[in-house]
């Protein structure tokens, strides 16, 4: 385990991700380094989505990895780690139940607290890095109506929390995850990330590609990451752009 690392604060960037890459690919930064901003002027999620934050609220940052153990094909394990982290951090504040909602999101019972976006740069053969973005909610408690069901920690708790040690905090809960996956753990990641998924066994309403809706149930994911839903047809594997909530 790498005891230092590099913590660059930033008042204000316009992706922590998109930082992150180009320090790292200019030598400036390494594995387990993290990037923080204050407030982020062009926050993303996956596809179109932006992620709303005001300034000096959230936890906003990205960290690298350089995971020479995990295959191209199991990158997923990743997201698996990270989405715990979060978990994890969250659950020691809340007493609701805390979820993860398929594929990047946190979820305290319906309502979302916290969103990932991973970028992978990998060959067939190796992963050269990958960057996790993280925006957590945390002393927010007013968002845009656009935004369907936001939850920051000061809503559930009632108290205010200081961005740093929380910083500190999640960041401690991804080098565990992390040194459990690193050391051979796979399979308990796996299990604990099935178990906490959001709307496991449960009936839900889903939404194809295409725009058609189905019934179906959420029985895990695959080893690839692949989202698995059992219809009245069988069982399907679902990628994150082919399948919404």
């Amino acid at each position: 385990m790498k005891e230092s690392r590099k913590i660059i604060k930033l008042d204000e960037v316009d992706s922590t991700n998109k930082y992150a890459i180009k320090e790292l690919k200019e030598n400036r930064l390494n594995e387990r380094d993290v990037v923080f901003t204050q407030f982020q002027t062009f926050g993303k999620g996956y596809g179109a989505n932006v992620w709303e934050s005001k300034k000096n609220k959230n936890l906003l940052f990205s960290i690298i990895f350089k995971p020479d153990f995990i295959s191209p094909s199991g990158i997923f394990l990743i997201s698996k780690i990270v989405s715990l982290s979060i978990k994890r951090f969250v659950q020691k504040y809340v007493k609701e139940d805390v979820f993860i909602k398929w594929p990047n999101d946190i979820y305290v019972e319906d309502k979302k607290i916290a969103g990932i976006l991973i970028y992978n740069e990998l060959s067939s053969e190796s992963i050269s890095f990958s960057i996790s973005g993280i925006g957590l909610n945390i002393n927010q408690v007013s968002f845009s109506e656009a935004l369907p069901n936001p939850v920051s920690l000061k809503i559930l708790t009632k108290e205010n929390h200081n961005i740093d040690t929380c910083l500190q905090e999640l960041i401690k809960e991804i080098d565990r995850f992390y040194s459990i996956a690193k050391n051979g753990f796979i399979e308990k990641i796996a299990n604990e990330y099935l178990n906490s998924m959001y709307l496991l066994e449960k009936e839900h309403i889903f939404k194809d590609e295409n725009g058609n809706k189905f019934n179906g149930k959420i029985k895990g994911i695959s080893e690839e990451g692949f989202l698995l839903v059992e219809t009245k047809s069988g069982t399907g594997k679902y990628d994150f752009k082919e399948i919404v909530f």
